[in-house]
């Protein structure tokens, strides 16, 4: 009895090291292979279109707040490549500016 809890116990304890071994192995090669990088990338480019485009057209923040409906800290964070808003969000901005959603990602 004894001896096979012992050793149930230490399975676990294993199992639960090596799996976090592999999680860590895995982020350190996502990063490394520049998926994560990319993303920020992304979001950053992003940000800089929409403030480009809305300083062009001569529209505020507080404009696209208000035709929207979401926060002006959401639409600062988007502008400085801090989070990443949904293809729905995007689509929404994208509208409010009357451009194609792809001149926002471009």
């Amino acid at each position: 009895g004894g001896a096979d809890k012992k050793w149930k116990g230490n399975f676990w304890f294993c199992f639960a090291a090596n799996l976090l071994h592999y999680t860590i192995i895995l982020m350190y090669n996502v990063i490394r292979g520049g998926i994560i990088v990319d993303m920020k990338s992304e979001s950053a480019k992003l940000g800089k279109n929409l403030k480009r485009i809305r300083t062009e057209k001569g529209i505020t923040q507080g404009d696209i707040v208000r035709t929207l409906g979401i926060s002006r800290s959401f639409v600062s964070n988007i502008e400085n490549g801090k989070t990443n808003p949904t293809l729905s969000t995007i689509s929404s901005i994208a509208k409010a500016l009357s451009v194609s959603t792809d001149e926002l990602l471009k």
